[in-house]
């Protein structure tokens, strides 16, 4: 039914003739290339597509924005070290983003992230302990960082105020 194994693309298995000079049947050689003033020169946008010069200049834009993001990053190294000493002030949302950009970034540094974590068990932290793992090819113990992030934390250990303490048990008899 079909010449073709994607109807309506293509030629449907024909060939189509060339109009640009003398054809096979006539004794001449054929020109292999389709031109399109009939000069015998190959057009320079033949083969080309309708989005090519779209497709490349978009390419060529995202390439230079993609330079200009990488200078605005910081190294590997460098994220590294301010997340410790985010870590060291007590910064434990600021040292959780910066572990993870390191992460991202330079993944070859995720047992130096897991170092600095340590066992320090804030959900932040247990997350980008639980991705470095993971990066290291320890599932098990990622899934365990992953499980202590999903904990509910202990106002006890986060230095937050535990909220209003408990009200006193009320006497018998009192229609409190």
């Amino acid at each position: 039914m079909f010449d073709s194994p994607h109807p309506g693309r293509g030629t449907g298995g024909r060939r189509a003739r060339s109009t640009a000079g003398p054809s096979a049947a006539d004794g001449a050689a054929a020109p292999t290339l389709a031109t399109q003033d009939g000069t015998g020169q190959p057009d320079a946008h033949a083969g080309a597509g309708l989005w090519d010069d779209d497709l490349a200049a978009a390419a060529e834009a995202e390439a230079e924005s993609a330079a200009a993001v990488d200078a605005s990053l910081p190294s590997g190294e460098e994220a590294l070290d301010t997340g410790r000493q985010l870590l060291e002030s007590v910064d434990t949302g600021g040292a959780a983003l910066q572990l993870a950009l390191v992460l991202r970034i330079a993944p070859a540094l995720a047992p130096a992230v897991i170092d600095v974590i340590g066992d320090r068990h804030d959900p932040g932290l247990a997350f980008v302990r639980g991705d470095a793992y993971r990066l290291v090819g320890r599932e098990l113990d990622a899934r365990r960082a992953y499980a202590d992030a999903a904990r509910p934390s202990d106002p006890s250990t986060s230095g937050e105020p535990a909220g209003p303490p408990p009200d006193p048990p009320s006497p018998e008899g009192d229609p409190a």
